[in-house]
């Protein structure tokens, strides 16, 4: 379902544009004892036809009902401020 919520994420932000991904599923944290009790995809996408901007993204899988649960798209960032300090 991870994949599923990020494709449509990628539906929404572009719609005639080309895009390639690269993902990773993060299993360990650095910092946090024994494995993630969540499944947790990181990844980059290229967007546009020479792929000029770079997406990253956090996906998090539902632990309850992913044909319920709403869909939240967060946007953040910008030059020179981190994403992940909005997770603090």
């Amino acid at each position: 379902m991870a994949e599923a919520a990020a494709q449509l994420l990628l539906l929404l932000l572009i719609s005639s544009s080309s895009v390639s991904t690269a993902s990773s599923v993060i299993k360990i944290l650095s910092g946090f004892p024994g494995e993630l009790p969540f499944y947790l995809e990181t990844g980059i996408c290229g967007v546009g036809e020479n792929e000029e901007v770079q997406l990253f993204y956090y996906s998090v899988k539902s632990q309850t009902n992913p044909l319920l649960d709403p869909l939240l798209l967060w946007l953040i960032g910008g030059p020179a401020f981190s994403g992940l300090a909005t997770l603090a």
